[in-house]
């Protein structure tokens, strides 16, 4: 179970007191870096959804083709024991490649994105749940939103990180997520029942995960904060600033 009322504690410290109890890190940049951040991201996005058909229509469908192609040579070749192992090793090594290229493809632009970032944050969390059986609630007072892309690629990867680290090393048995807006904000909290992140390693320059959380969400006008709790576990917050346009 994850201690409701230290959870209550920490939002209201958060929201009178967003310096105190919690880790801040460098003043955000102005509205002006923010949007040229976003716009910045923006033509990487479009560059890496190039990149990701360019690895689906191409390499994947070349991949399929070679399969195809295997199976037919595969057939006008002796029928020996020796021949049939080949084939079967290089059949599922294709299979393998074939994978490899929608994964990466995948990680370029998530496909769970195309739905909404209610929905992709939801399908992070089932998968959570599917993977390590540790309960992982997703509360969202969004119905509908239209959140920049690039924001909501940056709230995706923070919650897949963070859902990694709490699988690695949280030692939790209990995920919630939150979603939600207010005061020109959207902010995101993940949190969890477990060990706790020692002081040191938060403020590591070797904790390369919560680093790069930190620098992106900075770079988008954004701020992250982590709170922790002996015996209680984790709170990871993340507020971004509104963007349904970039003007440079």
């Amino acid at each position: 179970m994850i201690d409701e009322a230290w959870i209550k504690e920490l939002q209201e410290v958060k929201r009178t007191h967003p310096t105190d109890h919690l880790h801040q890190p460098a003043p955000a940049p102005h509205d002006h870096d923010a949007a040229l951040a976003i716009h910045t991201d923006e033509i990487q996005r479009l560059e890496r959804k190039r990149i990701a058909l360019d690895l689906h229509d191409d390499v994947g469908g070349n991949l399929s083709a070679l399969k195809m192609l295997l199976s037919h040579v595969w057939k006008k070749l002796p029928d020996t024991p020796y021949l049939n192992e080949q084939y079967l090793y290089l059949d599922q090594l294709v299979d393998t490649c074939i994978e490899s290229i929608h994964k990466i493809s995948s990680n370029l632009l998530p496909n769970a994105l195309e739905a909404g970032l209610p929905s992709a944050l939801t399908s992070l969390g089932t998968e959570f749940t599917h993977q390590t059986t540790i309960p992982c609630k997703f509360h969202c007072n969004l119905n509908s939103v239209n959140v920049d892309k690039n924001i909501a690629i940056l709230l995706f990867r923070i919650t897949q990180e963070a859902l990694t680290n709490i699988r690695k090393h949280a030692q939790a048995s209990a995920v919630e997520m939150h979603l939600y807006g207010s005061d020109g904000e959207l902010q995101l909290e993940i949190i969890d029942n477990g060990c706790g992140i020692p002081e040191h390693q938060r403020y590591s320059a070797q904790s390369f995960g919560l680093q790069s959380m930190r620098e992106r969400s900075a770079e988008f006008g954004g701020r992250l904060l982590i709170a922790t709790g002996a015996g209680k576990g984790t709170l990871l917050s993340v507020c971004v600033p509104y963007f349904s346009q970039v003007t440079i």
